[in-house]
Order: C-alpha cells, then sequence, then structure tokens
C-alpha cells in the first residue's frame, strides 16, 4: 500500500513538474495543441471526462470557454459563459445550474469541479474539470495546486504580452516620430504645393512610413466652393506587386523616397483620377462635405452604403473602404487627405488616424506657408507689372506733351522748306548736282514729316471701339497694300492659320500689326519668310509673327520697346512703342524674342475677357 502512495506521490509531483514546465505561447490559447497538452496533463493529475480553461472576459464582465479538452459529449455540457461572480468562488463542486444539459448531464458528469485562477487580488479566470468520479479532499488541493501553477502562467503570460505591448507601442510612436521629423524637415519652408503634397502622402504610402495601400489629397477652392482633387500616389492593381517590389529593392528609408523627382506610383491613372475629383461643399450631407464644415475625421468602413458625390467619388476611385482627415491651418479647414488598402484589405483602425491627423495639420502649416508665398509673389509680380505700365504711361505722356509741342512747331518750317525745294528744283534743271541736293533735302523733308506724324500718333487720344475682328485679316491687308515693297525684297509672307478672332480697336491693332510686319520685312535685306500664325486657349488670343531676318543682340532686345530706340539708319524708334502702347491698350502684352543671325519672333497677346 506504501508502495502505491509512493508511487502515486512521484506521479503527481512529475505531472505538476511537467506541468510547471510547459509554456503558454504568445497567448494562443485557442490552439488545439496548446489545449491537448494542458488537458491532458490536467486529466493525468485528476482523472476525468473533459477539462476545460476559462478566461475572464472585462468587455462581458464573464468568463468564456478558450480552451477545452477530453470528451467532447461531456464538454458540451459546460456553459459557455459564466458570470464573474460564480468564477470568483473558492473551488467547489459545481452546481446543477451550471450545466447546460439539465438531469441527463448531471446524471453522466457525476461531479463538476471550479477552480477560480486568481492571485489574491484579481481574478484572472477558472480551471473546469468535467465528470470527476470521486471528489475528495486531496482531488480539491490537487485541483488548487493546478490552478496556481495555471494562474502564475497566465499572469506571466499577461506581464509579458503587456511589456511586449509597450515595447511594440514605443517602436510604433518611435517610428510616427521618425516620419513626422522626416517630413516636417523636407515640407517646412517650401513655396511648392505639389512638392508638399508628394512628401506628405509618400511618407503615408511608403513602407518606411505609415504603409497605407493608396493616399490622395483634396484641396478646397474658395471661389467655386468645391473640394477638388489636387494629387494622388497609389498604383493599379496589375502594377501593385511590381511597384512595391520595386520600393523594397531600390530605397533603404523614407528620405530616399522623398528625393524623387517623380514619385513611383504619382503621376499614374491614380493620379489622374483624383485630379478629376470635385465635391461641391454646398452639399454639407456628403461625408467628404462634412470632413471640411464639421473638421472631424471619418472611417468609412463600408463605403457601399454612401450615395450621391460620396458614392461617385468611391466608384471613381474604386474603393471599398476608405478614412479621410482634415487638413487644418489656423483652425480652417483647407483641404482633407484620404487613405485606403485596396489592395492588402487590412482595417484602418482609429490610432493609425489620429497619427495622420498629426501629419495632416503639418501638412496644413506648409501649404498655407506656401500659398502665402505664391501669393505674395503674385502681387509682387502684379506690382511690378503695374509700377512698369505706370512708368511707361508717365514716360509716353511727358514725351507725348513735349513732342507733340516740338512736332508741331517742326512741321510749318518743313512744309516752306518742302515748297521752296520744289521751287528751286524747277530752277535747277540741267544742273544735275543741284537737282541731287534737291532730291536728298526732299528726302530728309519727308522722313521729318513721317516722324513728325508718328509723334503725333504717340500722343494723341482717342476713344476705343472694340469688336470681333480677323487678326489674320488684317495682316493679309498689310501684305496686299504692301505687296511690291515685298516682291523688290524677295520676302514671302506665310499665313498658316485660316482664322484668329478677337475682340480688338482695329484702328489701334492694325497699326501695332502694320509696325511688327514693316520692322521684320526691313530685318531682312536679302529676301526670307514672314510667317504668321493665330491660337488661342480659354484665357487669350495670340497672334505670332515670326521673320528669318537679321535678329538682334541681347542689348538690341533689352531696348526694343523703348521709344525712339533703332537701329535703321532711316527709322524713327516708334514702331514698337506704338505697337506696345496699342496692345497693352487692349489689356494685352506684348512679348518678342530673337536670335541674332536667325529672326525674330513677336507674340501679340490680348485677353479674352
Amino acid at each position: 500500500m506504501g508502495y502505491n502512495v509512493s508511487i502515486l506521490v512521484n506521479t503527481t509531483y512529475q505531472i505538476l513538474r511537467e506541468l510547471m514546465n510547459m509554456r503558454i505561447r504568445r497567448g494562443r490559447w485557442d490552439s488545439a495543441e496548446t489545449a491537448r497538452q494542458f488537458g491532458e496533463k490536467l486529466r493525468q493529475l485528476i482523472p476525468c471526462s473533459a477539462v476545460a480553461i476559462r478566461i475572464v472576459d472585462p468587455l462581458r464582465s464573464s468568463g468564456t470557454i478558450v480552451a477545452v479538452t477530453g470528451d467532447s459529449y461531456a464538454a458540451s455540457f459546460v456553459r459557455q459563459t459564466v458570470s464573474l461572480e460564480n468564477m470568483s468562488r473558492k473551488v467547489r463542486v459545481g452546481d446543477p445550474d451550471d450545466f447546460q444539459a439539465g438531469e441527463a448531464g448531471t446524471k453522466y458528469l457525476e461531479s463538476f469541479l471550479y477552480v477560480p485562477l486568481a492571485d489574491g487580488r484579481k481574478l484572472r479566470g477558472s480551471l473546469e474539470f468535467i465528470g470527476i468520479h470521486a471528489v475528495s479532499e486531496v482531488t480539491k488541493e490537487l485541483a488548487n495546486l493546478a490552478g496556481q501553477i495555471i494562474e502564475e502562467k497566465i499572469s506571466k503570460l499577461n506581464l509579458s504580452s503587456e511589456i511586449e505591448g509597450i515595447a511594440l507601442t514605443y517602436r510604433r510612436k518611435n517610428q510616427e516620430l521618425s516620419v513626422l521629423r522626416e517630413v516636417s524637415n523636407k515640407i517646412l519652408g517650401s513655396n511648392s504645393v505639389e512638392t508638399i503634397l508628394f512628401t506628405v502622402l509618400t511618407a503615408i504610402t511608403s513602407g518606411y512610413g505609415l504603409g497605407f495601400n493608396r493616399a490622395l489629397a483634396l484641396l478646397v477652392d474658395k471661389e467655386m466652393d468645391n473640394l477638388v482633387g489636387a494629387f494622388g500616389i497609389g498604383a493599379n492593381r496589375s502594377e501593385v506587386e511590381r511597384i512595391w517590389k520595386e520600393q523594397s529593392e531600390r530605397y533603404s528609408k523614407l528620405e530616399e523616397q522623398f528625393n524623387l523627382s517623380r514619385p513611383i506610383g504619382a503621376r499614374s491613372e491614380f493620379d489622374s483620377l483624383v485630379r478629376g475629383v470635385e465635391v461641391p461643399l454646398v452639399y454639407s450631407n456628403s461625408i467628404l462635405a462634412r470632413v471640411v464644415h464639421e473638421k472631424r475625421t471619418f472611417n468609412i468602413r463600408d463605403a457601399s452604403d454612401l450615395w450621391g458625390f460620396d458614392r461617385a467619388f468611391v466608384e471613381r476611385i474604386e474603393t471599398k473602404s476608405f478614412a479621410v482627415v482634415p487638413i487644418l491651418s489656423q483652425n480652417e479647414v483647407i483641404g482633407a487627405l484620404v487613405v485606403d488598402n485596396i489592395f492588402t484589405r487590412k482595417p484602418i483602425f482609429d490610432s493609425e488616424l489620429d497619427f495622420l491627423e498629426t501629419i495632416a495639420n503639418h501638412c496644413g502649416l506648409a501649404i498655407h506657408g506656401a500659398q502665402a508665398v505664391e501669393e505674395l509673389n503674385a502681387a509682387m509680380d502684379q506690382l511690378e507689372d503695374t509700377t512698369e505700365k505706370l512708368v511707361d504711361a508717365e514716360r509716353l505722356a511727358a514725351i507725348g506733351e513735349i513732342s507733340a509741342g516740338v512736332a508741331h512747331e517742326i512741321r510749318n518750317p518743313l512744309t516752306a522748306i518742302s515748297g521752296f525745294s520744289r521751287r528751286l528744283a524747277k530752277r535747277l534743271k540741267g544742273d544735275e548736282t543741284g537737282l541731287r541736293y534737291t532730291r536728298i533735302i526732299e528726302k530728309e523733308i519727308a522722313r521729318l514729316e513721317n516722324l513728325a506724324h508718328e509723334v503725333l500718333g504717340l500722343a494723341a487720344s482717342r476713344k476705343n471701339v472694340f469688336q470681333e475682328r480677323d487678326l489674320l485679316h488684317l495682316v493679309r491687308q498689310w501684305r496686299d497694300t504692301n505687296e511690291q515693297m515685298l516682291l523688290t525684297r524677295k520676302i514671302r509672307v506665310r499665313i498658316e492659320s485660316p482664322v484668329v478672332m478677337a475682340k480688338v480697336d482695329q484702328l489701334l491693332i492694325g497699326q501695332a500689326i502694320t509696325n511688327i510686319l514693316t520692322n521684320a520685312a526691313y530685318s531682312m535685306s536679302d529676301g526670307g519668310t514672314i510667317s504668321c500664325r493665330g491660337f488661342q486657349d480659354p484665357e487669350e488670343v495670340v497672334l505670332e509673327i515670326t521673320d528669318t531676318g537679321c535678329g538682334m543682340n541681347k542689348e538690341t532686345v533689352e531696348n526694343a520697346l523703348k521709344p525712339f530706340f533703332t537701329t535703321k539708319r532711316e527709322g524713327t524708334g516708334l514702331g514698337l512703342s506704338l505697337a506696345k502702347k496699342a496692345v497693352r491698350a487692349h489689356g494685352g502684352v506684348l512679348r518678342f524674342s530673337s536670335v541674332e543671325n536667325v529672326g525674330t519672333s513677336v507674340q501679340i497677346r490680348i485677353p479674352k475677357k
């Protein structure tokens, strides 16, 4: 008998040691192998039909079965959940109410033993022996001892999980801070909105950043009261594996991807889709509009329920779920960032959105700064243009006043000189030398009269009459009028467009075209071609006149539009000045470029409005 007791004690001790040495790997109580190993050892310790391990579920305030081993028929009688009150009782034989098979189950199981798993302060679960043939005080002590061993393992497991969770949180926070630092260094101080968006969206989609599959930016258009697509980074379904592989092979850190001149996945079909997005902000029921109005984040786990503009947006980018966060600047929403995991199907967690909001706030500050710089530059350009126009206007006004007086004073003596020159020519018939001198006098008088006429034209003011006119028709008129001169100089006028209509004052713009064409013709002493073409865009109408003449050097180009500047011996230097004045009277600009010994190109650009 003593021998049998000794064997029993040794066997029990060995089983308890084996239980103590067994490990629960990373909390996988639902693992069939883990349940089988612990259950078999526990059943060796206390013979029974089945063993169940129950863990406290704090959300439900109850205990839930996580592992069962042994007779499945016996295990099926155990309730799946038990109240914390019942679980916290000391080691005891179960009541019939603990079973869910009624009297039949009770008779089959014979005895049911509860063992609370607690360290005296906190209940962690319970160990349950089902169908024990005989329950004694020794059985209860062994069950209690086994419970203490398992409770200690759960306690260590929980502690390990907590430490691992803290470490994981630390690593995640460290990565977030690293991403935030790199993004901030790249975007703060940048003057380009597109560069800022590229950097932010790259950080959001990179595996070294937030790791979302796709990301896009929408910006508020205050004038149109719309939310419009500005930038998108994301691959097509057929390209995603190749692109992700290329990223992992080519780049070892996020900063390297920031230095790309053109991002992988950008300027793609997805980017084009994004740039076509327009969501009116007046429709406040739209999720995208509510992001702006309510300054809040939305995590849409099922996009199939959306309708209206949101539905159109979802169908356009072909997403099933997405999250959208506002881009804030000085407590004002200037846009939104949208992310999804269309390829991996990974859910978007709220913790990820917390950091995404931080990124969006940095993005907002950078965009606000870049837009302020853009507005300042535009204002400076406008100020410079206005100043230039004002200086030109004052210069021309002063020149006009002085020149008009001088021109009037010159014209009367010129008339007298011209008359006397003709009378003198009649008296010098037969005197070739004298006649040659009088012809020179008449030629110079004609040049001075032409100069006086142009000076008076520069000073003259009249009410402009704007009507729709074909600018190329005015070119044809000049060509026909100067046909003989063009033939003599061997110049061909080529008109490359059929019609280019613009709302102009025909007299003013006609004079500008005449002056430009005349300059072009006189720049070609050995023949050449004058090419004229017209085109337009949504903002303006353009007439371009190009010649194959002598061209101009840099100094001549800089002074060409100044009054009285000329390189021709017989020129007045007012042709381009008058053309510039005429074009500006239409709210347009005169632009030209020239290459010496190659030719000159002049553009008359007239706004449509």
